[in-house]
C-alpha cells in the first residue's frame, strides 16, 4: 500500500464512514451478540482497514496516529458499534506496533502481511504449542462482539526467533508505551459513540413533538460543546504522542479527556432523565459500551495523578511575591 498523508485524510474518512455503514450499521444484532463476525473482519481486511500502521513494505498503510483516532471515531459513529472498533485497535497495536517496531525482519516478513490480509491476529507462540491453553471466550454484556478470553502459558518453551524486542525491556519498551498509545486510540471510538449517542438522543427528542424545557437545551447544548472539545483532545493527544518529548503533554491530555468524557456521559443520563427519553435498545447499549469502556480508561488516573501530585509538590517555587 502507500502512506497516508493529511490530503488523503477526507477521502479515507468518507471510505470509512461508507463502509461502516453499510457492512457494521446493517447487522442489528451484533450489541447482543457473542459470535465475533469473522465476514466484516475480512471485509475490514479487503478494504484496507487491517493494514493501517503497518510498514508499507509488508503490504500496509503508513499512517498518523491522529488520524487512527479520526478512523475509530468515523468506524462507531457510522457503525454504531464499539465492540469492532475495540478489536480493530487491539489488531494495530499488536501488528503496527508490537511486531511492526519490535519485531526481527524475519518476524515481520513472517507475520505482517498475514496480519494486514486478517488472515492472522495472533501471538508469537504458536497457537498450536500444546502447552498453550486458550480458555472459551468470556460472555460480557458490553463492547460486543470484541471477544474476549484468556490464556495460560504453563512450561511453554519458546525458540529464540519467537522473542520479540530487546531482551529484559517488554516492560518499559513494550508494554507500558503499547499501554498509553492503546488509550489515545481508544478516545476515538468513545467520541464516535458519544456522537451516536447524541443523534438517537436528538431523534427520541424530535419524536416527542414538543419544544425540549429550557434546561434539556442548555444540557444539549454543553455536551455538543464538550463533545467538539472531547475531539480537539484526543487528536492533540495522538499527535504529541508522535512527538519527541511530548510523551507527558500527551499524558494529561488523556487523562483530563477521560475526565471530560465521563462529566459528558453524567450530563447525558441527566439530559435524558429531564426530558424523559426512554434508555433501552441502542441508546442502552451505546451508553453502557461508553461508560465501561471510560471506567477500564481510568482505572489507572488516580497513581497517575498521585505521581503528577508528588512531583510538583517538590517543585522548588518560582513565585517570588507569595509571602509566608
Amino acid at each position: 500500500m502507500y502512506a497516508i498523508n493529511k490530503k488523503d485524510v477526507p477521502s479515507l474518512m468518507e471510505k470509512v464512514a461508507v463502509f461502516a455503514g453499510k457492512e457494521i450499521a446493517t447487522r442489528l444484532d451484533m450489541n447482543n451478540s457473542d459470535d465475533f463476525p469473522l465476514d466484516i473482519w475480512k471485509k475490514m481486511a479487503q478494504e484496507g482497514l487491517l493494514s493501517l500502521g503497518i510498514p508499507v513494505k509488508y503490504g500496509g498503510a503508513k499512517i498518523a496516529c491522529d488520524t487512527l483516532v479520526l478512523v475509530g471515531e468515523a468506524l462507531v459513529n457510522h457503525g454504531h458499534n464499539m465492540g469492532m472498533a475495540l478489536s480493530w485497535i487491539i489488531h494495530l497495536l499488536a501488528s503496527g506496533f508490537m511486531i511492526g517496531k519490535f519485531g526481527t525482519p524475519p518476524q515481520r516478513a513472517e507475520y505482517l502481511p498475514k496480519m494486514a490480509d486478517g488472515r492472522l491476529t495472533a501471538f508469537l507462540v504458536s497457537r498450536e504449542n500444546r502447552n498453550l491453553a486458550v480458555t472459551e471466550m468470556m460472555k460480557l454484556d458490553f463492547l460486543r462482539p470484541s471477544p474476549h478470553c484468556m490464556i495460560r502459558l504453563e512450561n511453554c518453551c519458546v525458540p529464540s526467533s519467537g522473542k520479540l524486542g530487546r531482551e529484559g525491556t517488554a516492560l518499559e519498551e513494550m508494554a507500558r508505551p503499547c499501554r498509553a498509545l492503546e488509550d489515545a486510540l481508544l478516545n476515538g471510538p468513545v467520541l464516535g459513540g458519544i456522537c451516536r449517542q447524541m443523534e438517537l438522543m436528538l431523534h427520541a427528542l424530535r419524536k416527542q413533538g414538543v419544544t425540549p424545557a429550557d434546561d434539556v437545551m442548555r444540557g444539549l447544548g454543553e455536551m455538543e460543546t464538550w463533545r467538539q472539545t472531547l475531539r480537539w483532545m484526543a487528536l492533540e493527544a495522538a499527535k504529541r504522542m508522535e512527538e519527541r518529548g511530548g510523551k507527558s503533554e500527551s499524558e494529561t491530555l488523556l487523562m483530563s479527556f477521560r475526565t471530560m468524557a465521563a462529566d459528558c456521559e453524567s450530563l447525558a443520563e441527566q439530559v435524558m432523565e429531564r426530558s424523559g427519553i426512554g434508555m433501552d435498545g441502542e441508546l442502552a447499549a451505546m451508553t453502557k459500551d461508553i461508560r465501561r469502556t471510560l471506567e477500564l480508561l481510568r482505572g489507572a488516573d488516580p497513581s497517575r495523578q498521585k505521581k503528577i501530585g508528588e512531583k510538583i509538590i517538590v517543585r522548588k517555587e518560582s513565585n517570588e511575591h507569595i509571602k509566608h
